[in-house]
C-alpha cells in the first residue's frame, strides 16, 4: 500500500509538473505576444509622428513658397517657373515648385475655341475634338440644350454612364473625367494645363510656354474682358519650359487677343517633404495673391498630393 501511495503521489507530482511547464508555456507566449503587439504599436506611434513631421514640413514649405513669391526684391522673389526650390530644416527636406496659374485654361470660363486648341495641339483628331469640346460646355453650362456635337444627360444615359452632365461649374480640373468622352490617356496629357481658379477666358501664352509670369499681355481666342488676367512682368523670362506631352507652341500660336487691365496672381504651389526617418509627404496648393496688406494671400485650395517624386 505504502508503494501504490509513493506511485500516486509520484503520479501527482509529474501531473503538477507538466501543469506548471504548460503555464510557463502559456505565459511565454504570452509575454513574447504582448511583446510583439507592444513593439508593433510602438512602430505604429513612431511612424504616425514621422509622417506627422513631414506633413508639417511639406506645410511649412508650401508657406516659405508664399513668403518667396511676395518677397519685395525682383532678384530674389521665387519664380512661379517650375524651377525646384530646396527648403531644409533640422530633420529633413523640402523640395518646392511653383506654377502660374494664369498660363492654364479655366475649366469654366475659358472658350470652346480655347479649348479646342488644347486638344488640337494634344493631337486629337478634329471631329473627336469637336465632340469633346462640345461635351465640356454642356457638362459646365447650366442648362440641358444639347451642343450640336456635344452631350447632355441622355447621352450620357445611352452611353451606360450612370451621370449626366453636371450643368453647374467645374469644381475640381479631376471632374473632367467624367465628361462624356474622356479618356484616362487623354486626360493625364491635358490636365497639367487647365484649372478652376482663374476665371480668365483667355491664357496668359508666355506663362504657358514657359511656366512663368514673363509675357506683357494675356490672350484670348474669342476677345477678352476688362477684368481678365494680365500679366506679372517680373519673372524670368529665359527661364526654359519643360518637355510636355502637347505641343505648346501650337496652342500659345492659337491664342490672340488684347491687354488685360488687371492682374491675377494665383500660382500652384507642390512641395514635397522627406524627413530623416524616410517618411515622405506631398502637399499641394493653390495660392492667390490679394496685394493687401492685411491679409495679403488666399487659399484657395490644400490638399494631399501623390508621391510622385520631384526630380531632386
Amino acid at each position: 500500500m505504502a508503494s501504490g501511495m509513493a506511485k500516486a503521489g509520484r503520479g501527482a507530482r509529474g501531473i503538477a509538473l507538466v501543469v506548471v511547464l504548460w503555464m510557463l508555456t502559456l505565459l511565454a507566449v504570452i509575454a513574447a505576444s504582448f511583446t510583439t503587439t507592444t513593439r508593433t504599436e510602438t512602430r505604429l506611434a513612431r511612424n504616425l509622428v514621422e509622417n506627422a513631421k513631414a506633413e508639417a514640413l511639406a506645410d511649412a514649405a508650401v508657406h516659405r513658397a508664399i513668403v518667396g513669391l511676395l518677397d519685395g526684391d525682383p532678384d530674389a522673389r521665387w519664380a512661379a517657373d517650375g524651377t525646384l526650390y530646396e527648403f531644409a530644416m533640422d530633420d529633413g527636406t523640402a523640395w518646392i515648385t511653383i506654377q502660374d496659374e494664369t498660363g492654364k485654361i479655366d475649366l469654366n470660363a475659358g472658350s470652346r475655341n480655347l479649348i479646342a486648341a488644347l486638344l488640337d495641339a494634344a493631337d486629337v483628331p478634329l471631329a473627336e475634338a469637336d465632340s469633346l469640346s462640345d461635351a465640356i460646355i454642356d457638362y459646365r453650362d447650366t442648362d440641358d440644350q444639347r451642343r450640336p456635337n456635344g452631350a447632355e444627360d441622355d447621352d450620357y444615359r445611352d452611353a451606360g454612364l450612370p451621370w449626366g452632365a453636371k450643368d453647374r461649374p467645374f469644381e475640381a480640373v479631376e471632374e473632367l473625367r467624367r465628361v462624356l468622352g474622356m479618356t484616362p490617356e487623354l486626360y493625364d496629357r491635358i490636365s497639367p494645363y487647365l484649372t478652376v481658379y482663374t476665371g480668365q477666358r483667355g491664357v496668359n501664352a508666355a506663362a504657358l510656354r514657359a511656366g512663368a509670369l514673363t509675357a506683357e499681355d494675356t490672350f484670348d481666342t474669342n476677345g477678352a474682358d476688362d477684368d481678365e488676367v494680365d500679366t506679372d512682368a517680373d519673372a524670368d523670362q529665359d527661364a526654359a519650359p519643360e518637355a510636355a506631352p502637347i505641343d505648346l507652341e501650337r496652342l500659345a500660336g492659337a491664342t490672340g487677343g488684347r491687354r488685360s487691365r488687371r492682374a491675377l496672381r494665383i500660382y500652384s504651389v507642390r512641395a514635397e517633404a522627406t524627413v530623416d526617418s524616410g517618411a515622405l509627404f506631398v502637399r499641394e496648393a493653390v495660392v492667390r495673391l490679394t496685394g493687401r496688406a492685411e491679409r495679403p494671400w488666399l487659399v484657395h485650395a490644400w490638399r494631399q498630393g501623390r508621391m510622385d517624386p520631384l526630380a531632386h
